[in-house]
């Protein structure tokens, strides 16, 4: 990370999320959305991009919709923005 610095222009993240009592959760072993918000620690300012990338879960029998990856993509969205304010908000 630190060898490209601010010339990098694109990062991913995924994992599947749900909301609860506490906020939104992450749901099985993605650890890369909080540890990639350190880009902004060597000045990282442009895209995070969420995607899905894994086969859709089977429920009752049938692959979820689209309204499961509308739902997870919106979550992860928010949890990226909470993320983000909190380092904003820790930074010097």
């Amino acid at each position: 990370m630190n060898e490209v610095g601010s010339l990098q222009t694109i990062w991913h993240y995924g994992g599947e999320y749900d909301r609860g009592p506490d906020g939104i959760k992450v749901k099985g072993d993605e650890k890369g959305c909080g540890g990639n918000a350190r880009l902004l620690d060597i000045g990282y300012r442009a895209i995070a991009g969420f995607e899905l990338c894994h086969p859709l879960p089977v429920v009752n029998g049938k692959t979820v919709g689209l309204n499961f990856v509308d739902k997870n993509a919106q979550l992860a969205a928010e949890y990226m923005r909470g993320i983000l304010a909190r380092r904003r908000s820790n930074a010097p």
